[in-house]
């Protein structure tokens, strides 16, 4: 017989304590998509990197920097949809950051995805 916790048996302990883990997994994995922003402004460059920087199935990856409400906003992504984008084009994106717990890549933007492109 398992032993009583302070009402609890040990089986319900081991239920409730996985139960709060994979409620923090969920959580702390979906912080980056919580805290996405978009941006709206103008493309100071879009470049195409390429087969050479691309890890194997990655090959439509692009390096995006954006002047938006006088901030120079830079980002990765893996959108098809900015091989249409040129420098001077107005575009609005949503971008992801990286969670702080990635140290190498905490607190820049990745992800990015073209939400509208304006003439």
């Amino acid at each position: 017989m398992l032993k009583n916790f302070k009402g609890f048996t040990l089986m319900e302990l081991i239920i409730v304590l996985f139960i709060f883990v994979i409620i923090g997994g969920l959580v702390l994995g979906g912080l980056s998509k919580i805290f996405a922003k978009e941006y709206e402004g103008v493309v100071n460059s879009c470049e195409k990197l390429d087969a050479s920087f691309a890890d194997g199935d990655k090959i439509f990856s692009f390096s995006v920097e954006i002047e938006a409400n006088d901030e120079i906003i830079n980002f990765s992504t893996e959108d098809r949809q900015f091989a249409s984008i040129h420098q001077g084009d107005k575009i609005r994106v949503k971008v992801f950051k990286y969670p702080p717990w990635n140290f190498t890549k905490a607190g820049t933007l990745y992800g990015g995805r073209l939400l509208k492109k304006f003439k």
